[in-house]
């Protein structure tokens, strides 16, 4: 990371940073919430945080490279829930960057039918319960101390964050700083707000599309194909943000507009 030695303080956080926290969400944090910064965890536990996660390879090498880096050496994960869902189920996190700065970060969806059938609710359903959760997991981590915040999450993770950043209190959403939704099934809404919140989809995005005919989003290049660029992994970074395109391909143009006469 070129700026992997600049703390929060020094530069605030970007794009790029989102969503390497927002990947955090699909490890077993769970686990080592508390007295644990990335910089002080074993290779045991390290095994532990990447045992049966999406990429587990990828993210073991990822908390390493975030472990010896100045910037996220000690992030560490202050408190995390599993939240209440109709059918599957979605984990929230608050992180610690650092003692005025935190990040909750919302956990997509795994490779579970129980995950999908939730999904496709946001599509007739005016709240889901899992939104609801959200929401009350993120006043209460603010409720807790006086930090600025950000919020993000990837697949229905972002939708989770955009729903939890859109409806809360007066008195906390002074507080918190940006949300990011990652790829996620979800239509931003209009107003003041909008200027807060960061969408972003992969070139030949599917899922970020589902719920939204619009182009209200900023489109990534990716090193893959179809479906394989819902992750993360494989968006290019150009310095402290990721390499654009100017409108998402003409196979997810035709899906998009196709979805769009259904809704």
């Amino acid at each position: 990371m070129q700026y992997g030695n600049q703390t929060f303080t020094e530069k605030p956080l970007t794009e790029v940073d989102a969503v390497i926290l927002a990947q955090l969400a699909y490890l077993n944090f769970p686990k080592f919430t508390g007295q644990y910064p990335l910089c002080t965890l074993t290779e045991f536990q390290l095994q532990r945080l990447t045992h049966h996660v999406w990429e587990p390879q990828k993210s073991i090498q990822l908390v390493r490279l975030m472990a010896q880096s100045q910037r996220f050496r000690n992030v560490r994960c202050v408190d995390s829930v599993m939240l209440t869902g109709m059918h599957g189920h979605c984990t929230a996190m608050d992180f610690e960057l650092d003692p005025n700065t935190h990040y909750v970060a919302f956990r997509g969806t795994q490779s579970d039918f129980r995950d999908w059938r939730e999904d496709f609710s946001l599509a007739f359903m005016r709240v889901i319960p899992a939104q609801e959760s959200a929401l009350q997991f993120l006043g209460r981590a603010m409720a807790r101390n006086q930090a600025a915040y950000y919020v993000g999450g990837h697949s229905k993770g972002g939708s989770l964050a955009v729903y939890a950043f859109c409806h809360l209190t007066h008195q906390f959403n002074q507080r918190l700083r940006h949300c990011f939704s990652l790829d996620a099934p979800d239509r931003l809404p209009l107003g003041r707000i909008r200027s807060r919140i960061t969408k972003m989809v992969p070139q030949t995005t599917f899922i970020g599309i589902l719920l939204d005919p619009t182009s209200d989003f900023r489109v990534i290049a990716a090193r893959a194909a179809w479906m394989d660029q819902h992750n993360p992994f494989t968006w290019t970074t150009t310095g402290d943000r990721f390499l654009r395109r100017p409108h998402i391909d003409s196979w997810a143009h035709y899906w998009q507009h196709t979805l769009a006469g259904c809704w």
